[in-house]
């Protein structure tokens, strides 16, 4: 969800790779799985290849995107303490990671 968010709000990149990537070139990654080697590894090969599928149906619109984020366009392990969070609005926690979107004058 939060790939999507970011690509509908324009601010992230163009495209999914584009959001995906953000930052990888320079090892600042947005989405750490593409930097550390998870991506070319994944622990789960069932639900990795299940992710593949819904987000390939919701790109093509096969599928509706559900919001369980509330509009996320960041999200963090419970277990770290990034500094920009406290800039964020919080929206939900699902299992062990944190979830935010960008703050308005009416949240």
């Amino acid at each position: 969800e939060v790939v999507f968010h970011r690509l509908n709000s324009g601010r992230y990149g163009n495209s999914i790779c584009a959001v995906v990537y953000e930052g990888a070139d320079k090892k600042v990654c947005q989405f750490s799985f593409t930097c550390n080697g998870d991506m070319d590894r994944p622990r789960e090969i069932v639900a990795w290849n299940q992710a593949e599928e819904l987000a390939a149906q919701i790109f093509t619109g096969e599928v509706r995107l559900r919001n369980f984020t509330g509009g996320a366009t960041s999200y963090h392990a419970n277990y770290v303490k990034p500094y920009w969070a406290p800039t964020l609005k919080r929206t939900t926690q699902i299992g062990k990671h944190i979830f935010y979107r960008g703050r308005t004058s009416a949240s």
